[in-house]
């Protein structure tokens, strides 16, 4: 009996460690599409859906049904993702999203700043209270740089957050087609509503831009990590060659390579062998120098 209370406490502890994750669609061009739906996203598959929106290649297993893409000529050159640490349960209702879903599997305590690492980092900045005008105005030089049509509006309003004592750190992640800007508190509250303008500024981004919103927390006051007494387990990507004995420049196209090339052999050795049963049955003639040589020799050895 007390094994069976033990366990049921374990599960109830689990369950009030982690509380959902939510990924928002805020903008995005006509050529792709986001439909409702209740199903929920697990961590692993984000990296593919955040590819797949920029028709990046992604791996065997990649399953997200609520994504279309309807116009492939027309695919966003860029996805900017605000991902934001919250400290309360947020009221998405201002920011007018297209479509929200739930994510699941993030282990408590972590960010999903790992959600981003499959791609390089080509620049990554860190702005704070202090951050002069001048680091400021190298971000607008970037974003206009990546082709981030608004990207001048959206920097004072990530600006003014940090000046209003809202937000004590904002990182902006700037990779090749992706841009991501991180915003967390350690010692003060984060009140989500103070955010509404900045996200909407830059929702408002126009062009071939995909904006969406990634959310986690608020997690338990005691994360999984620092008790002792609960063994965690690490969620492994069957999709992701790096657990597995495949070479780090592996590509998924190099099993059709594979199979063109066996094919390829199997008709040539089938049909080397045809000609060969045909040259062993076939009949020169009367005329031929194989019949005219053959008939010679054997009237000498006569």
């Amino acid at each position: 009996m007390f094994k069976l209370y033990t366990i049921l406490s374990l599960y109830a502890i689990l369950i009030q460690l982690v509380f959902s994750d939510d990924f928002l669609i805020l903008s995005h061009p006509e050529s792709v599409a986001f439909e409702a739906s209740k199903a929920v996203i697990p961590i692993k598959q984000m990296k593919h859906i955040l590819r797949a929106v920029i028709a990046e290649s992604v791996s065997t297993g990649a399953e997200f049904t609520a994504l279309k893409i309807t116009n492939i000529f027309k695919i966003p050159k860029t996805a900017y993702i605000v991902n934001v640490k919250l400290d309360s349960t947020p009221d998405y209702t201002a920011l007018g999203a297209k479509a929200q879903y739930t994510i699941d599997g993030r282990i408590p305590g972590a960010s999903l700043q790992n959600v981003f690492k499959f791609t390089k980092s080509q620049i990554f900045l860190e702005f704070y209270k202090t951050s002069k005008d001048a680091e400021f105005d190298y971000l607008k030089k970037l974003l206009t740089k990546a082709k981030v049509i608004g990207g001048d509006e959206v920097v004072p309003e990530l600006q003014k957050l940090l000046t209003a004592d809202v937000v004590e750190k904002i990182t902006v992640d700037i990779k090749k087609n992706y841009i991501v800007t991180h915003i967390s508190n350690k010692k003060i509250p984060l009140d989500f509503s103070k955010l509404n303008d900045a996200i909407t500024k830059i929702k408002a981004i126009a062009g071939e831009i995909f904006v969406a919103l990634l959310t986690y927390g608020p997690d338990s006051s005691i994360p999984l990590t620092e008790n002792k007494n609960i063994s965690t387990i690490t969620t492994i990507d069957p999709t992701d060659h790096r657990h597995y004995n495949i070479p780090p420049r592996y590509d998924e196209n190099y099993a059709i390579i594979f199979n063109i090339i066996l094919w390829f052999m199997v008709a040539f050795s089938l049909s080397l062998y045809t000609m060969i049963l045909a040259m062993i049955n076939m009949d020169p003639g009367r005329n031929s120098i194989i019949y005219r040589m053959t008939a010679t020799r054997s009237k000498k050895d006569i």
